[in-house]
């Protein structure tokens, strides 16, 4: 018989399950991030010592009216790279979307540069040939490793992500159970109050009872019995012909043309009724 992994181990089991594959997806990510930043780095480099040089030649040779433009083209192309690379940091590439955004930065980057070389490349020429191939291959080696990391994401994306979207599931069905466990207890609270006034009601419907069975009461609701009996009696015998009278004073009493205090007023119109 199988074994049932409860829903909280789920991701551990899972990590645990795949732990090789997991392990040389890491791998190949720290190797595509370490390519990646340390090819970033050599082109800023090459473009850092490109502009020391462009910036030697145009304090050196201001009488060579091409050479001094193509350097001034050069120091302006390497300020513009310059830029460009200090702007742009790749994402961390440990997750599906950060994976995603790794080999997107990375290609635009390569793309970036390159077009920022071909608008220049013109007023360059015919020197600093060595110095543009250079640069050239340079940021087609960025180009490379930009490919080479959404091939990555491409074979591995998907695995980053199921390992994510159970992550995902694992915290929303912990807090479920957080939720449970306080909905549980809530109830216990409230099942033990219930139960801690059980005496008291049993007591109070003690107390009833003995009232219901005491001497005193029963004679006192024998004579409201009886007041009863003798009002209606009353009533029966011709008193009801004040009921017409009454009912007069009660409309003037309403109407303001006859003053009552509450007390009397209230009293009246409960006999009225």
């Amino acid at each position: 018989m199988e074994a049932v992994v409860r829903p909280d181990e789920l991701e551990s089991w899972l990590r645990d399950t795949i732990r090789a594959q997991i392990a040389s997806v890491n791998k190949a990510i720290e190797k595509a991030k370490a390519d990646t930043e340390a090819q970033t780095s050599s082109l800023k480099e090459v473009v850092l010592d490109l502009s020391a040089k462009s910036d030697k030649d145009c304090a050196e040779k201001r009488n060579d009216r091409a050479m001094y433009k193509s350097a001034r083209a050069v120091t302006r192309m390497c300020l513009e790279l310059q830029d460009l690379l200090t702007a742009n940091a790749p994402a961390d590439p440990h997750s599906y979307e950060g994976l995603k955004q790794f080999s997107d930065t990375t290609t635009k980057l390569s793309n970036d540069a390159a077009r920022i070389r071909e608008r220049w490349i013109r007023q360059v020429r015919p020197y600093y040939i060595l110095d543009m191939m250079s640069l050239n291959a340079s940021i087609d080696r960025l180009r490379r490793l930009g490919e080479q990391a959404w091939e990555l994401f491409s074979k591995e994306g998907s695995l980053l992500r199921r390992i994510e979207e159970i992550h995902a599931r694992a915290e929303k069905t912990q807090d479920l159970e957080e939720l449970l466990k306080r909905q549980m207890a809530e109830s216990k609270h409230e099942t033990d109050e219930a139960e801690s006034i059980i005496p008291q009601v049993a007591d109070a419907e003690s107390q009833i009872g003995l009232l219901a069975a005491n001497r005193k009461i029963a004679e006192l609701r024998k004579i409201d019995s009886r007041m009863r009996e003798l009002r209606g009696d009353l009533l029966a015998s011709g008193f009801r012909r004040l009921g017409r009278p009454l009912r007069k004073l009660e409309t003037m009493t309403g109407r303001g043309e006859f003053l009552m205090t509450p007390e009397v007023r209230d009293k009246l119109s409960e006999y009225l009724r």
